[in-house]
């Protein structure tokens, strides 16, 4: 593995008194949060109730969790987080990107780590902004234009377990639509396997996370995402234009 992509799942802040602008205000989801009624972040974290309708899978958290096993395992040269854009209820209070809050959690987390290789951590880059929001079909777009850029080919790609198959779905997408990413090599990791292979003190977490109602609840609406996706109708975005 050449470039870990460690895939963005949501910024929260704990209290609504912490400055916007600044990077230690914001967190990383947990596994559980509750979204707003269309199932977007909320800009700052509000007790969990699994019961609750919008009470869906976060997972930054634990992606974060599972790329530092993934690190210590196959040792990449290069490792980026949420690789792409704000999303609105971020440039709305004008928030820092995901990429910068996801990239110092986890340079905190390697630090004192037996790490095989140092990686070279790449923030996103607001000037290689597309205009608008990112997303997931965005996020691997970006990460695959900069693979090429860097003269890399094997990508590993890491995330939670209800995002994989619309993940999944993306890489496959554009490997077929784009000639110049074929001679790419991804791979997809599921965080909660990752995390179980590296040590067994992850079993009762991902235990509760995939017994839980917003489980279920996520992987309703994920089935949705992964339609519009193969059907060319994911956020109204035609899949030849990028």
């Amino acid at each position: 593995m050449e470039i870990l992509a460690i895939l963005g799942r949501g910024i929260c802040k704990l209290r609504e008194s912490d400055p916007d602008g600044e990077v230690s205000s914001w967190h990383l989801t947990d596994d559980l949060e509750i979204c707003t009624d269309i199932g977007a972040h909320l800009a700052v974290r509000v007790p969990v109730d699994d019961t609750h309708p919008n009470c869906l899978v976060g997972g930054a958290q634990m992606n974060l969790e599972a790329g530092k096993a993934l690190i210590l395992q196959h040792a990449p040269q290069v490792v980026v987080c949420a690789y792409g854009d704000r999303s609105k209820y971020l440039k709305d209070i004008g928030g820092p990107s995901e990429s910068q809050v996801m990239t110092e959690a986890l340079r905190t987390i390697l630090v004192g780590a037996d790490l095989p290789r140092k990686p070279e951590l790449v923030i996103w880059d607001p000037a290689r902004s597309k205009g608008f929001a990112s997303n997931t079909r965005q996020e691997i777009l970006n990460i695959f234009d900069l693979a090429i850029e860097l003269g890399l080919t094997r990508i590993g790609f890491v995330t939670v377990g209800v995002h994989v198959p619309r993940a999944a779905t993306f890489i496959t997408k554009h490997i077929s639509t784009f000639p110049e990413y074929q001679h790419l090599s991804p791979v997809l990791f599921e965080s909660e396997e990752a995390l179980l292979g590296s040590s067994k003190q992850w079993k009762p977490r991902v235990d509760v996370l995939r017994k839980s109602q917003a489980f279920s609840r996520n992987l309703a609406n994920e089935f949705k995402g992964t339609l519009a996706a193969l059907t060319g109708k994911y956020n109204a975005v035609k899949e030849q234009a990028k």
